[in-house]
């Protein structure tokens, strides 16, 4: 996978401006996504380790989360296909 093509997490906050990472994912890492997704549904925070650094976000301050590209394996209560008409 060329670096253009690499994942992106962006997380648009509450209070505060985007934050957007890039990250690696293995073939074992995409089969797992769809169970760590419904996982961290149930949590109050994100966390997310970046260059030495740790992240914790709490959901509470998070105004929604894009993922790109869109994971091919995802929990069967993800609607799909749709298209965003507005912003």
């Amino acid at each position: 996978m060329n670096d253009s093509n690499k994942p992106t997490i962006t997380i648009h906050r509450i209070h505060g401006d985007p934050l957007k990472f890039e990250v690696e994912l293995t073939a074992a890492k995409e089969m797992g996504l769809s169970g760590d997704i419904e996982q961290a549904l149930s949590r109050s925070a994100m966390a997310i380790e970046a260059d030495g650094t740790l992240y914790i976000i709490p959901y509470s301050n998070i105004k929604h989360i894009e993922c790109t590209p869109t994971p091919e394996i995802l929990p069967i209560f993800i609607m799909r296909n749709a298209k965003l008409l507005s912003d």
